[in-house]
């Protein structure tokens, strides 16, 4: 079949195990273990490290809201502090309060 001379059967017998399994296994091969496992584990890592950012994110967020939520509790309550202190603010409806003309 053309096979004689040819360099495979020219090589000694070490020589093709080593050409077979550096240039022929991997194609041959329909699931290599260890390149799996290494993959999964690789995704496992990069999965893991992406769920701990997302925590440190969702409590930056949370802690965030909470001093938003004081600073603007505080205001408002100085803001009715200020209404309640004035007799010509209490007698102005909160709508005029919004009125450009008013703020002026």
């Amino acid at each position: 079949m053309g096979h004689i001379g040819s360099v495979y059967y020219t090589n000694k017998e070490s020589e093709r195990r080593e050409t077979y399994l550096t240039k022929c296994m991997k194609y041959l091969k329909s699931l290599d273990y260890t390149t799996l496992e290494a993959r999964d584990k690789s995704i496992e890592a990069k999965s893991s490290e992406k769920a701990k950012k997302m925590e440190a994110m969702k409590q930056k967020y949370e802690l965030d809201m909470r001093v938003i939520r004081k600073e603007t509790n505080q205001r408002f309550n100085q803001i009715m502090v200020i209404i309640q202190h004035s007799q010509k603010l209490t007698q102005i409806k909160p709508e005029a309060l919004l009125n450009e003309n008013f703020s002026q």
